[in-house]
């Protein structure tokens, strides 16, 4: 005698859909204190600083005279990198940013001030960020002549630009000259100057220079702010920071108060 099929139970759409659906929802619901938990990103990088000697044909083919980096005390390396801001294409120009983040300043500003200090005079800083075994994140190179400090770009977000890139409509990103800044300029015809967006100079940092105090004027005293316990030496640096990127516009009210309470450890 022939088995008869069995029969399925019927379950509702809605029930199916439920089950379904709930891995996922669960998964979007973990993910933002996933992401909390995980390890800064600044942490998986490479840094790195090295002193590179300048080629004659080189210094003479872009018109330079450098001067002895030792002549300008490397404590003015991260007031001038806190200083670097560009602006990334997309379908217009970004608002500005800082080139150098406060995780990545923290770690890859020691590494170009300790060259700084041991270059010799016909030397110049090149330093790299990038993920470990792959592509670079951030490429350049810092020197001094008479003009000023000297800050050039190549590798930027991951996006190169040669240095003589000139073709504007295609461009990336560029820095952007703030206060004391100006662009490094060459004069391609008699009649024609062209600036060098990838290539700024820090005016106010030249030989002999002691170290800078910031130029901008001291902002508004803040509102009073509940007790809190008194921040170390460490934490003291890292609060000054933050209000420099603030002042700047680099980061968002937001962003500025939530990385203050993490700081001091506030709720």
């Amino acid at each position: 005698m022939a088995e008869k099929p069995a029969v399925l139970a019927k379950v509702p759409m809605k029930s199916i859909s439920r089950r379904l659906c709930a891995p996922l929802i669960a998964a979007l619901l973990l993910a933002p204190a996933a992401l909390k938990a995980a390890p800064q990103g600044a942490d998986a990088l490479d840094y790195k600083a090295e002193r590179v000697p300048w080629l004659k044909e080189e210094i003479r083919s872009l018109g330079l005279e450098p001067a002895p980096p030792g002549s300008l005390d490397e404590k003015n390396i991260p007031a001038a990198m806190r200083r670097l801001a560009y602006q990334k294409r997309g379908l217009s120009w970004s608002g500005k940013k800082s080139v150098f983040p406060a995780p990545l300043l923290e770690r890859l500003a020691p590494l170009i001030a300790r060259q700084w200090a041991q270059a010799g005079p016909d030397e110049r800083v090149a330093f790299q960020i990038s993920t470990r075994g792959g592509p670079a994140l951030l490429e350049g190179d810092t020197f001094l002549t008479d003009a000023g400090m000297h800050w050039r770009l190549t590798v930027l977000n991951r996006k190169t630009r040669p240095l003589g890139d000139f073709n504007l409509a295609s461009e990336p990103w560029r820095l952007v000259p703030l206060p004391g800044q100006r662009y490094h300029s060459r004069e391609r015809y008699k009649t024609l100057k062209e600036e060098m967006t990838n290539w700024i100079i820090l005016t106010a940092l030249k030989p002999g220079a002691e170290r800078t105090k910031d130029p901008r004027p001291a902002p508004a005293a803040p509102a009073p702010r509940p007790e809190t316990h008194a921040p170390d030496g460490a934490a003291r640096e890292k609060l000054q920071l933050l209000d420099e990127l603030r002042r700047e516009n680099l980061i968002s009210g937001e962003d500025y108060e939530r990385k203050r309470r993490q700081i001091l450890g506030e709720p």
